[in-house]
């Protein structure tokens, strides 16, 4: 199995965002599939005040069944919340 990851962040003030994209392959042999991965994260965070930020991603995950199985998976996904530190 191999990978890759390349990502970029800026912050100024309370703001930050990161973009992300990961590449993984995975050669398989044995009983295990062939298949790549491609992912994209696009993050970005506000400081409310110390120890407490409100975050947010969007992201895309691309997963290829490189066997010729059919068992290819995209998906689109949001994640958001409070994060509280101490």
């Amino acid at each position: 199995m191999t990978g890759y990851d390349l990502g970029a962040s800026y912050a100024t003030g309370p703001w930050s965002v990161s973009l992300s994209w990961y590449h993984g392959e995975r050669d398989g042999g044995g009983t295990a599939l062939e298949a790549e991965q491609d992912t994209v994260h696009l993050s970005s965070s506000y400081a409310l005040g110390p120890g407490v930020k409100v975050s947010g991603t969007l992201g895309y995950q691309d997963i290829s069944d490189e066997d010729g199985r059919g068992e290819d998976n995209t998906a689109w996904y949001i994640v958001a919340g409070p994060n509280l530190s101490f």
